[in-house]
């Protein structure tokens, strides 16, 4: 599974791209648009804000090729798992949608479960496809 990722790893640096815009777009649409926001909810984006800057944290540090901490990795890892099972949870149980549609919108919590699971594996920071060639020629 490791070497899986590692030889996707620019589709994961897109995806984690991609999640980290649309859960900065959703935030600031419900933050700021949304008129029955509540203070009760502060917990909640507050728990998204974290999510949201550590995941441009771990982009920031791929971009200046500086080495990401491992508790960072496992508590982004994590975050995701967590975030992906709890949006699988709510689709399932949205009396509003129908059967087909609930396993079409499988497809974005899937794939954030697997970018955690990756973050989770992949927390030591001297896993590259390099370092396992020359384990491998060894």
């Amino acid at each position: 599974m490791k070497l899986f990722y590692l030889k996707t790893d620019k589709f994961w640096i897109f995806s984690r791209i991609f999640f980290t815009l649309l859960l900065i777009i959703a935030v600031i649409k419900v933050f700021f648009l949304d008129t029955d926001f509540e203070p009760r909810n502060i917990f909640g984006f507050s728990i998204l804000a974290i999510y949201i800057s550590l995941m441009i944290l771990i982009l920031l540090r791929r971009v200046y090729k500086k080495t990401i901490p491992s508790t960072v990795k496992l508590t982004t890892g994590i975050s995701s798992i967590l975030i992906g099972l709890l949006m699988s949870y709510s689709i399932l149980t949205n009396p509003n949608t129908n059967e087909l549609l609930k396993i079409g919108f499988h497809f974005v919590p899937v794939w954030i479960i697997l970018l955690g699971l990756r973050d989770v594996l992949l927390y030591q920071n001297h896993y590259s496809i390099e370092y396992n060639q020359s384990m491998a020629t060894d």
